[in-house]
């Protein structure tokens, strides 16, 4: 299910910017680059599963009846196993780093999400601030004021709590996944890469 969902975010924003002109038809080529990956490995690890749930190996037999009871509620009780696999399951942790969406300025952020990370709820708020449809560019640290960079791109200032430090300015795509990030206030890498996947609607 969750892969279901995922799959018709990614592809339904890129089809409806393709469709009403704002993108080049090169945007729907990224949801088989960015989704193929993610399906192969949800693939992998059912397929792992089921073997491990039906196997009549002795082994596994074993570690399945009598190793799993006693040794899963002690798993599930310490926090970082179980945030791993809570993140698993629920695929919250799937990236798109290698993307062809996903860029990275001349100056990248030392910490904080990077181009193709989902977008955290840090602060919280901050997801429900960029669920709109379209592109939202947040800036953070200190800035000029300066207009929107593109029609479909809306502008949030993040001020001193954001998930970057310091001046730092990043464009949230409409499925909530960084599609650019870069330090200081030079804007010309993201014009760049508003030119290439949006140019249409571009001031």
């Amino acid at each position: 299910m969750n892969t279901g969902i995922q799959d018709a975010l990614n592809l339904g924003w890129k089809l409806a910017h393709v469709c009403r002109g704002a993108a080049p038809e090169e945007l729907l080529e990224t949801y088989e680059a960015e989704r193929a990956p993610v399906g192969h490995r949800v693939r992998r690890l059912t397929d792992r599963a089921f073997t491990i749930g039906t196997s009549s190996h002795p082994a596994l037999r074993l570690a399945r009846t009598r190793l799993a009871p006693l040794f899963a509620p002690l798993l599930l009780r310490a926090t970082g196993p179980r945030a791993r696999l809570f993140r698993t399951v629920s695929e919250l942790g799937i990236h798109y780093r290698r993307g062809p969406l996903s860029t990275t300025g001349p100056a990248r952020p030392a910490h904080g999400p990077r181009a193709g990370d989902r977008l955290p709820d840090d602060p919280r708020g901050l997801q429900q601030r960029t669920a709109g449809p379209g592109h939202h560019l947040l800036l953070t640290g200190s800035w000029p004021e300066i207009p929107p960079p593109h029609d479909l791109v809306d502008v949030h200032r993040l001020g001193t709590e954001s998930p970057w430090p310091g001046t730092t300015h990043a464009l949230v795509r409409p499925d909530g996944y960084v599609g650019y990030v870069a330090r200081d206030t030079d804007l010309t890498g993201l014009r760049t890469y508003l030119d290439h996947w949006l140019p249409s609607a571009n001031n």
